[in-house]
């Protein structure tokens, strides 16, 4: 007989019923998965094109396995349906639906797998969520998140780097993220950020820290050594590559870089975490089996059990229904075509618009549907205007995406960044400044984004502007630069922007004219002309 009293009979009196609900649970995984196949599609594919987050295959056999763990205290709860799950549902719908419109897709991603622990709690209640919480909150580790972070890895590199040179004798000069040391130069790029290694190491820190320790505070601690760790070690693997250069020979350092910034470095990193975290790991407390009297698995019969599941299965039917009619009928849909106006025309002594010959600049946003390039002179100071304009988006066809950007790293660095504005009256437009050089030119490019009336610099709050622009049609908008020589670029801009303020405005109201004519924008010429 167990320890609890609970005869043997009665706990496997629910098997079917239990079998039953998985069942239904395994119906709600699969019309889940048909629903939102192309999100999920598109996650997978950024596991695989992107090595930052290849670690994510292996989240979601690892929370498989730790339920498997947890198979006998499963056995010893009660399941039920918790109703209180749809509300929750309902809300990740609604944000994947907000997400979808306004092109957020780790917002997207997010709402979708939030989905996965919210069908688990839906089908069999609160007893076995709590069971199997950290796995269900682990698996939130598969969602591809935390690029955002590689602009801020890299400054603190680039500065513990310099810092550790300065240290160590070896004549340093930084600017930005290249570093300068006698006879040649080095530049800490985003792959040398160590974003991979961070993300790595802080899901294998929590794996570490569930495990190995039961207090809260020691399990804490763990984490924030998991995320202070990989960016000193990489820090300290900038520095040695740099120190073997100028000490040994460089080309020693070459390979060194790249067996050390792969699974070595990682698996040494890792290594040492382990140590540290099995050195203060608490041993496991054996407790004996606590079986509850009412352990049992409420049987589907009865309504209040079987109707939410029903009310969500009828939910994901219905919408992979609905979104097979919508692709059909967008690939049946005419497109629209559209015709470039053209900018300003020359004004105040301005001499344009005329080809563009700017230097080398040039901004690159892709799958734009209309895209303009051309200078403007005044005397012996020239300006070159870009603008790209996009009047539908979808995935890859964004205002907003990590694939636009505004100048060649290869060509340019980026020396500072700063916010101007220029006052018009009682207008007032509010600009992100780059300042940019190479060994030939220093020039600066001044840009925003334009979204009807509304004008914004970040990405949320242009994603914010579409959304309020167009509630419930498309999402549209462009963005405009202005590249100038530095030497006066304020000035320059500003006495540009004064003299066509009623022209641009008037033209960045309306870019483009609709027509039935399919006409295409002309293309940029490239750098062979």
């Amino acid at each position: 007989m167990p320890a609890s009293g609970v005869d043997q009979h009665e706990l496997t009196l629910s098997r079917p019923q239990q079998q039953l609900r998985s069942a239904c649970f395994a119906g709600l995984l699969l019309l889940w998965s048909v629903s939102f196949y192309s999100t999920l599609l598109n996650m997978v594919h950024i596991w695989h094109s992107i090595e930052t987050f290849a670690h994510c295959f292996f989240i979601l056999p690892i929370c498989l396995y730790l339920i498997w763990q947890k198979r006998f205290q499963l056995s010893c709860v009660s399941v039920a349906t918790q109703p209180w799950s749809l509300l929750l549902l309902i809300g990740l719908f609604g944000l994947w639906l907000v997400a979808i419109r306004l092109g957020i897709q780790v917002m997207e991603q997010f709402a979708v797998l939030a989905m996965l622990p919210s069908l688990v709690w839906l089908t069999f209640g609160n007893q076995v969520c709590r069971v199997i919480l950290f796995p269900l909150l682990f698996v939130f580790f598969a969602l591809p998140f935390g690029e955002f972070l590689i602009p801020k890895l890299q400054y603190v590199t680039a500065e513990m780097t310099v810092y550790l040179l300065r240290f160590s004798g070896v004549p340093v000069y930084q600017e930005g993220m290249f570093i300068f040391i006698p006879g040649t130069r080095f530049e800490v790029a985003w792959t040398c950020s160590g974003i991979r290694y961070l993300l790595a190491a802080l899901s294998l820190g929590c794996l570490f820290a569930y495990i190995h320790f039961t207090r809260y505070y020691k399990r804490l601690l763990f984490v924030l050594l998991s995320i202070v760790l990989p960016i000193i070690a990489n820090g300290l693997r900038a520095w040695s590559i740099i120190m073997i250069y100028h000490f040994v020979d460089q080309r020693i350092a070459g390979d060194i870089d790249h067996l050390i910034y792969g699974w070595f470095f990682f698996s040494f990193l890792i290594a040492v975490l382990f140590v540290i975290g099995w050195w203060f790991s608490e041993p496991a407390e054996l407790k004996p089996a606590s079986i509850s009297i009412g352990a049992k698995c409420h049987s589907l019969k009865v309504p209040g059990q079987f109707l939410p599941l029903t009310l969500v299965a009828v939910g994901f039917v219905a919408f992979a229904l609905h979104g097979q009619w919508s692709r059909q009928y967008g690939q049946d849909k005419q497109q629209i075509a559209l015709q470039a106006n053209a900018l300003p025309a020359s004004a105040g002594g301005w001499q344009g618009p005329i080809n563009a010959n700017f230097s080398t600049w040039r901004a690159e946003f892709p799958n734009a549907d209309v895209i303009w390039q051309q200078d403007y002179q005044k005397s012996s100071a020239s300006l070159s205007l870009f603008s790209a304009y996009y009047h539908t988006e979808h995935q890859g066809k964004e205002l907003i995406n990590v694939s636009n950007i505004f100048y060649d790293a290869k060509l340019w660095q980026l020396q500072d960044q700063d916010i101007q504005r220029f006052s018009f009256g009682e207008q007032e437009l509010v600009t992100r400044r780059l300042k940019l050089a190479n060994g030939q030119h220093s020039i600066s490019v001044f840009y925003w984004y334009q979204v009807g009336s509304y004008q914004s610099l970040g990405a949320f709050s242009t994603k914010l502007n579409q959304l309020l622009n167009a509630p419930f049609g498309y999402s549209s908008g462009q963005v405009v630069a202005i590249a100038v020589e530095q030497q006066n670029d304020r000035q320059l801009v500003m006495d540009f922007l004064r003299t066509h303020q009623t022209e641009l405005w008037r033209w960045l109201a309306q870019p483009i004219n609709q027509s039935r004519a399919r006409v295409f924008a002309k293309e940029l010429p490239n750098e062979n002309g």
